[in-house]
């Protein structure tokens, strides 16, 4: 069936740049290794890889990681040059290089290994395609299409021919699989081929009469969610086709350049956009209308566009971000969320601003922006028609070009500069003379307008920096001047900056010596300075901005040292300051939205307020506003609800209500992990590590961690704690690494929980199992072997004591026994010779009658027991068994004296 052709002439002049893409360029100066991005792609643990024609980069939202070839170690990384990449579901990265084959990085180890030789899948690797039944499709420029398994095992190659099964031209240069399930291959040369994965049947297109292909060159191919199947050729712009009806539809983004026709690289976001990657004309998108081809700039957070041509390759990751890999200038990123605040700046709209620095803003009832500038003049701006119109002192006879303050009243745009007072006509934009304000009884400094209020009878409150406070009729003829210095007058300061109605016709007036409450019916005038909360004194007595809150009988009040909250019936003052979360205490301007929330520009950004909560949430120059510095008088609310609020480098808008939170809850993931200040070796990706066991003397361990969430990662929150050691969780903000040291033997978990750059936690987070072994005087069996080395110690030792005492007590018996033997024998020496003396008596005295018989043989008879006494005391002494002591207590003793014998 013919194909329908439409052709869309896109000029970049037409593109609206006030909603552009704020775009964050990581190149060589950020450690990418080499500036020519070809691919790029998530891992399963939210990591992104990034192929370059110099090296695989891994990037962990803060820090690249990169890997090359390293001739010392066979398992690393082979060929620098990288062409594609893919990830599957159990985490491996599948790598097509250059000259090397396809490789795959394993998680679980983080090494580099050759599945698939390259032999059979050839040289250059140019497509790889991991279909839905998990199975490899290898596109290279060598060797045609190769269908492998996962597991290395080639399923089939497809030849090349005409023929069923065959493909059209051996150099692949992309790969898609549709919603059917069918594989789409691109070649570079033949057109193109559709697969079936079950019969693996082919089909070819090529281009030719009647045919949706514009040329056989095809370098990208996209599989859209809506069935559609996108075709990126080279030189003949991109085709979306039908595959049921088989009608084509060209998109050629710029006829007048022809490299715009090179269509490198295509990817589909998740609202249906399409987006367009050239070779030579840069980066394009399609919205999900299909009617609308636009240029898109690598503009960054200043709106400055950075030229580069060439989009080799476009990935969208999970937390919403666009990732444009170029030829020369590396990777930009970009947030496709909805932006949260529009930018308003010469870089946006081009020729905005007279002076980058905006002091005042307006948006009238017809919806025209009024932007009073820094010395610049009055710039006027119709959104609908992109028309600007500037005011100045020198074309319109304007009072000032200093603008530091608008109003609107009765068709008039009241313009407050520092040299006067100017009306300005709404619709024409002719300046209305100001005789009776310009009077000359006027001082310098009552002509520096600072302020402007309509009060209730439509009269207008003008403030001025020095000159007091004045109320003017509806054109500004005639006036009424309050002065410090008038009689009757409580005014604090003839400098004021802020004014706002306080009800019942009453009026707040903000100076730089505090606030006033003035009754105009009654002349009466109220004060409040500065001084300690507990007196209910301000925080600082300089007032910069008021907002009155009638309804909750609330006065907000802006000072350069913090927020205050007056209590218009009790008169207590409530602070609010930067301990309390505000991102500066400089306040510039306070601004209620339709939700009750309060939107306060300081020195520092945007703070929301939530006065039922108190909780503070703050933006930066990061979240997209026009800087981080903001601009007294220069905020504005509109009847629609839209907030202004002007700084240093134009103007942020938004519409309070389309503020949302980044709903992308991040893994967690290690990044760095050390013993004693050195890689931990063997631990394999990091991502893949659950447990490690420690040494004894790796007595200092390190962490890093990092949230997966690439909106804003420096804005990332993060807390840890290691359980057995930490009592409770450490809050680390947006610090993310931690030391431990001298941990005692034992077991340990790190945990780490981290945020995305709104403060949505991810309390699953990450953990680490570690174990940490004890030296070895510190385990069980040493402390055992000890104990029985202690227990053996203190039984041989009371041993030998034992051996020391009884050989003591021996060598104790021998000696008393010795002695006692020769005791002995020196007694019975002269018994010896009393038994003789006692014989020689009894035979010299042989009288019968002498009566010495008796005594002679009663003495010899005691001699002789004396003797053998002696003889059996020397018998025991000499006996074995009482050298040994062998008798004891409980022994019968033996009768020394005869009488058992």
């Amino acid at each position: 069936m013919k194909p329908i052709w439409l052709l869309l002439f896109i000029w970049v002049n037409s593109f609206p740049v006030q909603g552009a893409h704020r775009f964050v360029q990581l190149s060589g100066s950020a450690g990418l290794s080499q500036n020519s991005v070809t691919a790029v792609v998530q891992d399963k643990a939210g990591r992104l890889w990034i192929a370059t024609r110099d090296g695989l980069n891994l990037w962990d939202g803060y820090r690249f990681r990169v890997f090359k070839t390293d001739p010392s170690d066979p398992a690393s990384l082979p060929e620098n040059q990288i062409n594609c990449l893919a990830a599957d579901t159990s985490g491996r990265i599948w790598i097509g290089t250059q000259g090397a084959g396809m490789l795959v990085y394993h998680l679980s180890t983080g090494r580099f290994s050759q599945p698939v030789s390259k032999e059979k899948t050839g040289l250059n690797i140019r497509a790889i395609l991991i279909s839905s039944d998990s199975r490899l499709w290898i596109g290279s420029d060598d060797q045609g299409l190769v269908l492998a398994e996962t597991s290395g095992n080639v399923i089939r190659k497809f030849s090349t021919g005409t023929g069923p099964g065959q493909i059209s031209h051996p150099r692949i240069r992309s790969l898609t699989e549709d919603r059917t399930g069918a594989v789409w291959a691109g070649t570079f040369g033949g057109g193109l081929n559709r697969i079936d994965k079950q019969s693996l049947g082919t089909k070819q297109f090529t281009s030719g009469p009647g045919s949706f292909l514009p040329d056989n060159r095809i370098w990208s191919l996209l599989a859209g969610r809506d069935g559609l199947i996108w075709i990126g050729t080279f030189g003949g712009g991109l085709v979306s086709l039908n595959p049921e009806s088989k009608k084509g539809t060209l998109y050629f983004p710029d006829r007048s350049q022809s490299a715009s026709g090179n269509i490198w690289s295509m990817m589909e976001d998740y609202t249906g956009r399409i987006w367009i990657g050239t070779y030579g004309a840069g980066l394009f998108s399609l919205d999900k209308n299909r009617d609308k081809l636009v240029p898109v700039p690598f503009s960054g957070q200043s709106g400055r566009a950075k030229q580069e041509s060439a989009v080799f390759c476009l990935f969208a990751d999970r937390s919403g971000m666009l990732w444009a890999g170029t030829e020369t200038s590396g990777l930009f990123r970009t947030d496709l969320k909805p932006n949260r605040f529009d930018l308003l700046n010469n870089e946006t709209v081009p020729g905005l601003l007279p002076h980058p620095g905006v002091m005042s803003v307006l948006e009238d009832r017809d919806g025209q922006l009024w932007f009073g500038t820094l010395g610049g003049g009055l710039s006027r701006y119709q959104p609908e028609t992109g028309k600007t119109v500037h005011i100045t002192r020198e074309n319109q006879k304007l009072s000032g070009n200093f603008i530091l303050s608008l109003l609107e009243s009765d068709g008039w745009i009241w313009t407050g500069t520092g040299s006067g007072l100017s009306l300005v006509n709404r619709k024409t934009g002719q300046v209305s003379p100001m005789p009776a304000f310009r009077n000359q009884d006027l001082s310098p400094a009552g002509q520096d307008i600072r302020v402007m209020v309509k009060g209730p009878d439509d009269k207008i409150w003008i403030g001025t920096n020095g000159g007091g406070l004045f109320l003017a009729d509806a054109r500004a003829k005639f006036y009424t001047r309050f002065r410090r210095e008038d009689s009757g007058s409580g005014l604090l300061s003839n400098t004021i900056r802020a004014i706002a109605s306080a009800g019942n016709g009453s009026l707040w007036v903000g100076t730089s010596q505090g606030l006033n409450l003035f009754t105009p019916a009654t002349g009466v005038w109220k004060a409040w300075t500065s001084g300690p909360e507990k007196s209910g004194g301000l925080t600082d007595q300089e007032i910069r901005c008021l907002y009155s809150d009638e309804k909750n009988k609330l006065l907000w009040i802006g000072t350069p040292a913090g927020l205050n909250r007056l209590e218009t019936e009790t008169g207590r003052v409530t602070h609010f300051l930067e301990k309390d979360g505000l991102p500066n205490g400089f306040i510039y301007g306070i601004l209620p939205d339709r939700e009750g929330h309060l939107w306060v520009s300081t020195n520092h950004g945007l703070a929301r307020l939530t006065p039922a909560t108190g909780i503070i949430r703050a933006y930066d120059e990061t979240d997209g506003l026009q800087s981080n510095e903001f601009n007294g008088g220069a905020w504005f609310k509109s009847d629609s609800g839209r907030l202004y609020f002007g700084g240093i480098n134009g103007v942020t808008a938004f519409n309070p209500g389309e503020v949302q939170d980044n709903p992308y809850l991040p893994n967690l993931v290690l990044t760095d992990f050390r013993i004693l200040n050195q890689p931990v070796p063997g631990a394999g990706d990091l991502a893949g590590l659950k447990q490690y066991t420690l040494k004894p003397r790796q007595t200092m361990i390190s962490f890093e961690f990092a949230a997966t969430d690439f909106t804003n990662p420096e804005k990332n929150q993060y807390r840890y704690r290691l359980e057995g050691f930490d009592e409770d969780w450490i809050q680390a903000g947006t610090r993310r690494f931690v030391t431990y040291t001298n941990l005692d033997p034992g077991d340990y978990t790190f945990r780490v929980s981290g945020s995305n750059n709104d403060g949505l936690w991810n309390d699953g987070g990450l953990s680490v199992y570690l174990i940490v072994r004890p030296p070895f005087y510190k385990t069980t069996w040493f402390l055992a072997l000890v104990l029985a080395g202690l227990i053996s110690a203190v039984y041989f030792f009371g041993k030998w004591r034992q051996s020391v005492k009884e050989r003591r007590e021996k060598e104790r018996i021998e000696l008393l026994r010795q002695v006692t033997i020769g005791v002995l024998h020196e007694i019975r020496q002269p018994l010896q010779i009393v038994h003789g003396n006692l014989d020689i008596l009894g035979l010299m005295d042989q009288d019968p009658d002498s009566g010495m018989k008796d005594p002679i043989e009663k003495a010899t008879g005691s001699v002789n027991r004396i003797k053998n006494l002696l003889r059996k005391l020397e018998e025991l002494l000499n006996d074995a068994k009482f050298k040994t002591k062998s008798y004891t207590r409980d022994q019968q003793m033996i009768d020394l004296t005869g009488d058992n014998e």
